[in-house]
């Protein structure tokens, strides 16, 4: 076989268009503000509340992805 029949010649059209769907915009919900009681409140049973004098992190139990349940939606 020679590089000509293995097609090594031949290269894709290039050019500067984007495909359509490509740029769609990633929408994120707003974060809430949330005062102690609330974020109590908010915490489901494998999460933790960690507080500081400058801020407040809902964080979950086990840091391990491997480790935590997984959830079942219905």
């Amino acid at each position: 076989m020679t590089w000509a029949e293995c097609g090594g010649g031949e290269t894709g059209k290039l050019t500067n268009v984007r495909a359509a769907g490509s740029d769609e915009a990633l929408r994120l919900v707003p974060i809430r503000a949330l005062n102690l009681e609330q974020a109590l409140g908010f915490l489901d049973h494998d999460e933790l509340l960690e507080v500081t004098p400058a801020s407040m992190r809902l964080r979950k139990k086990s840091l391990a992805a491997s480790r935590r349940p997984k959830k079942v939606v219905e």
